[in-house]
């Protein structure tokens, strides 16, 4: 389900067949039904030129329905306030308050016990960044460059940046603040190694972000794309 709302959030569709005769119980267990529901109930529409299994967010408007319910559902303790000033500060390069944000929602939002792996911090801002689904098309874990980016929102309409992200978690022998900036900056050197900005026009945001445990170290650099 979280992938297929990657999917949707990016401009792409969901492939799933409309069924009229959908129940309530099928909606259970997030299967198709869900999706014939939505379909019928206007959320989602067949994706103009394209097949007629394939479903898409109809309009911009209902970007910013799908954004507001999921930040809702994220938002534990009133938080939707604090991903969407993480989400200003992300545009803006604002590194102190991006770690400032994610700390704060690391904090009240999840458990330490599922953040063992950098994909589990992958997930989560991915997750926090769907508010911005509709103005950008958002990747994670996809190939670009010369490798496979963290999380990569590319501008589709409006004026922000191109925003880059790679994640490295530390082991338990690299918590000072100073090995943690070394593994940001590292990070970002990946970015600019790997070239996972190829493909956008415009100015661009790199940022490397290392974690310890619910402390993030961020670093960045603004480029200008051909």
């Amino acid at each position: 389900t979280y992938d297929n709302l990657i999917c949707l959030g990016s401009g792409k569709g969901v492939i799933s067949d409309i069924r009229p005769d959908v129940t309530f119980a099928d909606i259970s267990d997030l299967g198709k039904g869900v999706y014939s529901v939505l379909a019928f109930s206007g959320y989602l529409t067949k994706g103009h030129g394209r097949t007629d299994n394939c479903l898409c967010i109809p309009n911009r408007e209902m970007y910013v329905v799908f954004a507001d319910t999921i930040i809702d559902r994220i938002g534990v303790n009133g938080m939707s306030g604090t991903i969407r000033e993480l989400t200003k500060a992300i545009l803006d390069d604002d590194t102190s308050a991006m770690e400032i944000c994610l700390k704060d929602l690391l904090e009240h939002a999840i458990s330490g016990r599922v953040l063992d792996n950098e994909h589990s911090y992958q997930a989560f801002i991915a997750g926090l960044l769907m508010n911005l689904f509709g103005n950008y098309e958002i990747t994670a874990d996809f190939e670009s460059g010369q490798g496979y980016h963290d999380i990569r929102l590319k501008r589709r309409y409006g004026n922000g940046p191109n925003i880059v992200m790679e994640i490295k978690r530390s082991g338990r022998d690299a918590t000072s603040p100073e090995r943690l900036l070394d593994l940001a900056n590292d990070a970002l050197d990946q970015v600019r190694n790997n070239d996972y900005a190829h493909g956008m026009t415009g100015r661009t945001v790199l940022y490397g972000i290392a974690f310890s445990g619910k402390t993030p170290t961020i670093v960045s650099e603004v480029i200008k794309m051909p």
